[in-house]
This record gives structure tokens, C-alpha cells and sequence, in this order.
């Protein structure tokens, strides 16, 4: 902590497996608020396989995460933080626009897409893999294979190394098999994307327009704002996306599910179910029962 707190310049810092516990990190995150607060560039921070959970850990790292301005990557893997530790640092998250990396896996809590963390009652460790003909959506940094599943567990290596023993290459930041590909906006390279609704000319504007993508399985409706001058009207709002990865959409618009006339359309192979969203502006939804769809923008 007085390292984090006397040293405004450093930039990165990986404290990663050194049994730190809860009041360790605690010590930790109060050195990184003090060195948010006096102007600090700590942006990359990698904190995995401490033990960690504890509300006064959990406490003093929402509090960075309210206030720092420069905490760009953050890797929190395999601490075991229970469901009450998840739920005070997805409160400090609530106002967080700066931090655009953070692994959560091995810990009770999912993130989300969106970069929405959510802490769970059962151990990820014990989760199992989606069942039913449902598509699912994908809940990133979930460890659904334990922790004896992480790439780079093994009992001896080429070089007669035994249990325990990690090389740069075994520890690929501790990821296991479903975590190759993350949420760590940072890691992955994931981009800008702004998506827009344009009504055709002479049509009347519409009270209301929502994004549904494929990224979360089509769950999370995004509100698309009116585009201040346009004529005739635009709808647009921005999410990220994975770089180089194929997206797929659909639109609500007032209380109908379109696809836009101006991208390519593909079949699913199966239906998803959408549930239509209100606002203010349009409070009463006709159809009001989930709507299913098979054909999608791409």
C-alpha cells in the first residue's frame, strides 16, 4: 500500500499469487485510492491468486474504482470472492467509465458483455454447462470447469518441472478453457461500435428504438437516442464489440421487431425469444407477449 500511494509514476504492477488475504489487498486497494487522489498513473494491475475476499477488501476496491481515472486493466481471477464481495465491487463499477479491462473468473460473479459484473449464489466452480434446446447466452468468467481445468495445470512438463511449477507460458493469465476469449475489452482488442436505425423518408418517427445483438444472446435491449439534426430521423447508440467478429442485430421499433433494410439478413437456426422493452415514451406495448424472431441483421 505505501508502495502504491508513494509512487505516483508507476504504471503497472503484478502482485499475482503472492497470498496477499483480505486484509493484504486491503492495504493494497487503500494505496492505489491514495494514489488515484494524488494524481497517480497506475493503469494495469494484476492481483490474481490472492485469496482476496473479505468486505474490507472488497470496500477499499470499490473505492478506487470510484475514483480513479487511470485504472485501465484489472485482473482479479481466482480469489475467491464470494457473492458479497462481488456485489460491493459491482457498486463501485456502477459509475466506472475508465476501466476497461477486468477478469473475474474463479470468483462468484459473471460479467456480462456490457462489462455488467453479477455476483452469483453458487460457486462458479459448481456451475454447469448451459442445458435445453435454448440458445444461451454466453456468461463471461464463468468457471464451469474448475479449477483443475485451468490451461496450464499438469503434473510434470518437459523439463521434469512437477505440480506447482508454472512457466510464463502455463499461466496465459490463468485462463480457463472458456475464458480464451473474454469480455477484457483491453485483452481482446474489442472495438467501437455504433449502431444505427435511419427512417425511411415519409415514415412517421417512431416514439422509441432498441438494439438487440447477438453478443449477449439478444437479451439486452440497448436504447438508441435520436441523432440531434438528422433528417429524416436517426437512432444510434455505440456498445463494444469484438474485433473482427461477426455481429448480429435486431431492432424494436415503438413495439415491433424489424430488421434494417440496409444490412444483410441471415436465418437462425433456431428462434430466440425477445422480450419487448417500455419507456416513458411508450408505455403500453402492443404485442405485450415475448416476441420470437428467426431473421437477423448481420
Amino acid at each position: 500500500g505505501d508502495l502504491l500511494s508513494e509512487h505516483p509514476r508507476l504504471a503497472r504492477l503484478s502482485l499475482h499469487g503472492n497470498a496477499l488475504g483480505e486484509k493484504g489487498g486491503a492495504k493494497v486497494f487503500q494505496g492505489l485510492a491514495e494514489n488515484a487522489r494524488n494524481g497517480g498513473h497506475l493503469s494495469d494491475l494484476d492481483l490474481a491468486w490472492n485469496q482476496l475476499d473479505g468486505s474490507d477488501a472488497a470496500m477499499a476496491l470499490a473505492e478506487v474504482l470510484r475514483i480513479s481515472v487511470t485504472l485501465y486493466h484489472l485482473d482479479l481471477s481466482y480469489n475467491n470472492l464470494g457473492p458479497a464481495s462481488c456485489q460491493i465491487i459491482a457498486d463501485g463499477l456502477r459509475d466506472n467509465h475508465f476501466l476497461y479491462g477486468l477478469h473475474i473468473v474463479g470468483n462468484a460473479a459473471t460479467m456480462d458483455a456490457d462489462g455488467f459484473l453479477t455476483p452469483v449464489i453458487d460457486s462458479p466452480k459448481a456451475s454447469s454447462l448451459p442445458t435445453g434446446d435454448k440458445p444461451q447466452a454466453q456468461q463471461f468468467g464463468d468457471l464451469r470447469q474448475g479449477i483443475d481445468g485451468r490451461l496450464g495445470a499438469r503434473s510434470t512438463d518437459a523439463s521434469g518441472l512437477g505440480v506447482g511449477a508454472w512457466t510464463d507460458a502455463d499461466v496465459l493469465r490463468e485462463r480457463d478453457v472458456l475464458e480464451q476469449q473474454t469480455t477484457c475489452w483491453a485483452c481482446e482488442g474489442w472495438e467501437r461500435l455504433e449502431l444505427q436505425w435511419r427512417v425511411e423518408t415519409g415514415s412517421p418517427t417512431p416514439k422509441a428504438v432498441w438494439a438487440f445483438t447477438s453478443i449477449d444472446g439478444f437479451r439486452a435491449g440497448l436504447r438508441l437516442k435520436p441523432v440531434e439534426g438528422a433528417t429524416p430521423a436517426v437512432f444510434a447508440a455505440a456498445r463494444m464489440v469484438p474485433r473482427d467478429g461477426k455481429i448480429l442485430a435486431i431492432f424494436q421499433v415503438d413495439s415491433e421487431l424489424r430488421t434494417c433494410r440496409h444490412c444483410d439478413l441471415e436465418r437462425l437456426p433456431l428462434p430466440v425469444e425477445i422480450e419487448l422493452r417500455a419507456c416513458e415514451e411508450l408505455p403500453i406495448l402492443q404485442p405485450e407477449e415475448v416476441v420470437r424472431t428467426e431473421l437477423v441483421n448481420v
